[in-house]
Order: C-alpha cells, then structure tokens, then sequence
C-alpha cells in the first residue's frame, strides 16, 4: 500500500479538495430545498394591520380585495427569494465544481508520482 507523504503542497490540495467538496454538498442541498419551494410554495398568511392605538372605527379589518393583495404580494416576494437562491445555488456549483476537480487531479498525478506545481 502506498503511504502519502504529507507536505505542505498535498496538505494544501487536500484542504481545498475538502473545502470545495463541502460548499458544493451545501449547495445541491439548498438547491434542492428551493427547487421544493418552487413546487410547493409556502402557504400566504392572513393577517389584519392594525394600529397600536386606533378608535373603534379605525380597527376593522381590511377588505378581502386587501387581504388578497397582500396575500399575491406575499407569493410574489416568496418567489423572488426563492429564485435568488436557487440561482446563488447554482452559481456556487458552478464555481467550486471545477476548483474541486481541479485540486482534486493535481492530488492524483501527486500520487501517481509525476511533479505538479500548485
């Protein structure tokens, strides 16, 4: 069996290789978490503005034509944060896959024996 040898250069790769490894296992599992968003969105919730200090008159609810604005402007903004996400998502997929790949085949050409320069 081959031992590795631990210098700083293949402590480095491993390091990165590890890092890399991790942000991408984030990511595909925020990715997957928004994805379910996408399909099934949080439920609007109704809710009342009220003052802090209003007169009888002042504190009746709002009309359902608000309370359905509100409720679209609610679904809206959910899918806003949701789309961002997923796009944050996939762009550190984008990003750390190929910085992982990388690292990752200087680690075996170091194990094959061959030079690599990092």
């Amino acid at each position: 069996m081959h031992r590795t040898q631990w210098t700083t250069q293949n402590v480095y790769l491993h390091l990165i290789c590890l890092i890399t490894l991790l942000l991408m296992t984030f990511s595909v599992v925020a990715a997957a978490k928004s994805l379910v968003l996408l399909a099934y969105p949080e439920p609007a919730m109704g809710y009342e503005i009220r003052p802090m200090m209003a007169t009888e008159q002042e504190t009746q609810s709002p009309d359902a034509k608000e309370c359905a604005r509100q409720q679209q402007a609610q679904r809206e903004w959910s899918k806003h944060n949701v789309m961002m996400n997923l796009v944050r998502d996939v762009a550190m997929l984008i990003v750390a896959g190929p910085i992982y790949i990388y690292h990752r085949r200087k680690i075996v050409k170091m194990a094959a024996g061959q030079a690599v320069a990092v």
